[in-house]
């Protein structure tokens, strides 16, 4: 198993997605996150994932089924 790491500058919803309903939501959505982080204001979300099980824009994806828009991504990758 890989560990690496998403960060994705967001747009949160228009109504306030506390952190831990935005995790519980993630894990369901996508196999292969490990763990997933939020700031205090909503606009940044860190997930680690396993890059063997689920990629970048799988997690995009997910992010936006959950009714984020994705301003901006970076993608740190432990090789």
């Amino acid at each position: 198993m890989s560990k690496n790491n998403a960060y994705f500058s967001v747009t949160p919803l228009g109504v306030s997605y506390d952190a831990k309903r935005l995790r519980q939501a993630f894990h369901r959505s996508c196999d292969g996150v490990l763990s997933v982080e939020t700031d205090s204001g909503g606009n940044l979300v860190s997930v680690e994932f396993d890059d063997k099980s689920v990629t970048p824009q799988m997690l995009r994806d997910c992010l936006t089924s959950l009714g984020y828009t994705v301003d901006r991504a970076r993608m740190e990758y432990n090789l």
